[in-house]
């Protein structure tokens, strides 16, 4: 150790270096060393006036630097006479009659300042010392991360019954570390179909790295109408779980059309009345709803309240029908030819639906009979003869069935024989045809009867006529004068 005299007083140099016997420490800076040896954990330094005139007050500036890695780092001053302590920087505790100041570590290369006052008290060399005392350290150092994961899900709101309806899950691992086998399961409600048939779908992501965000999609079918909500839950083995749910109401369009009439039937030549009625029987509104209805052949269309007639039918339109709501319009037909008619209307809509109803109303003809009674020959003596002719006319729009002709002779006349659209049978002075099965209309049948002057006077043959359709018998006269 070097050493300097000043004024008789023999002080150490002010520096020295710590060596602390180790049992293998490894330590930055020092390498491994046996049982036995040695490794330099510390140098301390002190610097201070080297003259001061008693009663002054001087500093010593003590340094230390860690040549390693240490710990319970302890510097002491002990108490020296002719230097009163006054204070430190920082401060120190004081033990027995030394100054102490203790750091719990030091990295190698660390250094820490003490400002030690003392007061100068008497004449001559005054030494003050200080040591220090350290323990190797070893440390390690781990990252302490915490990962998490997020997910969220949307999809449509809407969806037509029948539709693809394409879901997006986004899974993001907002923790600071790797989120470890990271997997989504996807469980499908009743109402949204697969594919595959599944109703639990499972998609492995793997691992996501901090702030990483993966991206899916899963596509089903909207299977039944309603609100159907889906549940997709995102699970790891180090970063917990979490789970979003996207609804979707599925809309099914629908629509009923109903046609009635209260004229089942009527004659020909008169009007029958038809209202339809639509309503929207789905969950969705429908738009740009039309009706159609074209009268049928043999009709015409008279009248179609609040629809717009073209050629021999009639259209309405609705811009839009309400769930559930109802409209209900009118028309009226006439027909010239008998026989059942069907009427059918047609409504169609913006979203694809529609339907067909239809009415019938039987269009009957109205059978009217003419019966007409000539004599061919008029005045008659006794004993000369004429022919009646009966012609029967159906003047009217519909068959009159089982036709009958019955014709009662006076006294002055006597049938003879009788013929014509059906058999005859004389029978004294009454002659009776049989049923004439079907008279259809604008048709003239004929009937014929010989008959002969028996008496003097002016006699009234009677015609009587009968069918299905009269409801009383339809008489007609015939005078013929006998001299």
């Amino acid at each position: 150790m070097k050493s300097i005299i000043s004024r008789s007083c023999t002080i150490a140099l002010a520096a020295a270096v710590v060596l602390i016997g180790a049992k293998a420490y490894a330590q930055q800076g020092c390498e491994t060393v046996a049982a036995g040896q040695f490794c330099n954990l510390v140098e301390i330094n002190t610097a201070a006036p080297q003259e001061a005139s008693v009663g002054e007050t001087i500093v010593n500036t003590i340094c230390v630097r860690a040549l390693a890695n240490i710990g319970d780092v302890e510097v002491k001053a002990p108490a020296t006479p002719g230097l009163e302590y006054v204070k430190s920087e920082p401060a120190g505790t004081k033990e027995g009659d030394a100054i102490v100041w203790k750091f719990d570590a030091m990295n190698c290369g660390e250094v820490q300042q003490i400002n030690v006052y003392y007061r100068l008290t008497k004449e001559g060399c005054n030494v003050s010392c200080a040591m220090v005392e350290a323990l190797p350290r070893v440390c390690f150092a781990i990252l302490g991360t915490k990962p998490s994961v997020e997910i969220e899900k949307a999809g449509p709101e809407t969806a037509i019954l029948g539709d693809q309806v394409t879901y997006t899950i986004n899974v993001a691992n907002t923790g600071s570390g790797v989120a470890r086998n990271v997997r989504v399961v996807d469980d499908l409600p009743a109402g949204l179909k697969h594919a595959s048939g599944q109703s639990q779908l499972e998609t492995v992501l793997g691992d996501l790295a901090p702030g990483e965000t993966r991206c899916i999609t899963i596509t089903v079918t909207a299977a039944a109408r309603g609100k159907h909500c889906n549940k997709a839950t995102v699970k790891s083995d180090n970063a917990g779980s979490d789970d979003a749910t996207a609804c979707t109401e599925v809309l099914e369009p629908g629509i009923k059309i109903t046609k009635v009439t209260d004229t089942k039937e009527q004659y020909i030549g008169k009007t029958a009345g038809y209202t339809i009625t639509i309503e929207n029987t789905g969950n969705m509104a429908l738009h740009n709803v039309t009706i159609r209805d074209a009268a049928p052949a043999n009709t015409e269309m008279v009248k179609a309240d609040g629809g717009a007639m073209a050629g021999n039918g009639a259209t309405w339109t609705f811009a839009e029908l309400p769930v559930g709501g109802k409209q209900t319009v009118s028309m009226t037909l006439t027909s010239g030819v008998p026989g059942t008619h069907k009427n059918c209307a047609q409504v169609s809509a913006q979203e694809g639906v529609g339907g067909e109803a239809c009415a019938e109303t039987l269009w009957k003809g109205n059978p009217a009979i003419l019966l007409e009674v000539i004599d061919t020959e008029d005045p008659l003596q006794i004993g000369e003869e004429t022919t009646y002719v009966i012609d029967v006319t159906n003047q009217g729009t519909a068959d009159d069935k089982n036709v009958q002709i019955v014709v009662n002779f006076p006294a002055e006349i006597s049938p003879v024989s009788a013929a014509g659209a059906s058999a005859g049978a004389v029978a004294e002075k009454t002659v009776t045809f049989e049923p004439y099965a079907v008279l259809a209309p604008k048709q003239t049948i004929e009937f014929r009867i010989k008959a002969k002057a028996a008496q003097v006077g002016d006699s009234r043959l009677k015609v009587q006529l009968t069918s299905d359709m009269l409801k009383s018998p339809v008489t007609e006269e015939e005078s013929t004068h006998v001299y």
